[in-house]
């Protein structure tokens, strides 16, 4: 067993064991998957706009798919369903931990689409079907999910602690 010392794209050096037999192939094929597998969800610490953009995304997917298949989600026809699932395609695009405006607009998505689906939900109950009921409580649930994880990262950004690991010291002064 050998061992063999690669540079990664990013620039980091790593010692790599070639596998028995397989030597340099072996140390190729693990330099090429590891310089291709995703990053953590969690790169930047206090961040969770990730999380915020998956919600967003899964919840527009929802939109899109529920107009065929079960019905409207929003009482104000397929335009506006298809028009608010953009939005959220957008908004879950342009998310990042730079811009406070940015995070304000997730927040603001978030909340907006709990009120009017709850709302819906809830005054549609005895006439619309129970698996409309289920969905749209469903994305509320994932849309109070995105509200907080958008509220977090916004603190995080008022407090300056936004891409910043706590330190034993921060968490005794709190």
């Amino acid at each position: 067993m050998h061992y063999v010392s690669v540079k990664h794209v990013a620039g980091a050096q790593t010692r790599m064991r070639a596998a028995p037999g397989l030597g340099m192939l072996s140390i190729m094929i693990q330099n090429l998957y590891s310089q291709h597998t995703a990053p953590a969800l969690h790169a930047v610490p206090h961040y969770h706009g990730d999380h915020v953009r998956q919600i967003f995304l899964a919840c527009a997917l929802v939109l899109i798919l529920a107009i065929p298949l079960i019905g409207e989600l929003v009482p104000y026809g397929p335009l506006v369903q298809v028009v608010v699932a953009l939005v959220y395609v957008a908004l879950a695009g342009i998310t990042n931990p730079h811009s406070t405006v940015i995070l304000w607009c997730d927040i603001a998505a978030a909340a907006f689409g709990v009120v009017v689906l709850e709302f819906t939900a809830l005054s549609a109950y005895e006439t619309d079907s129970t698996t409309l009921f289920v969905v749209r409580e469903t994305m509320v649930v994932a849309l109070l999910f995105a509200f907080y994880f958008g509220i977090k990262t916004l603190r995080a950004r008022i407090l300056g602690r936004l891409g910043k690991p706590d330190t034993r010291v921060d968490l005794e002064e709190q």
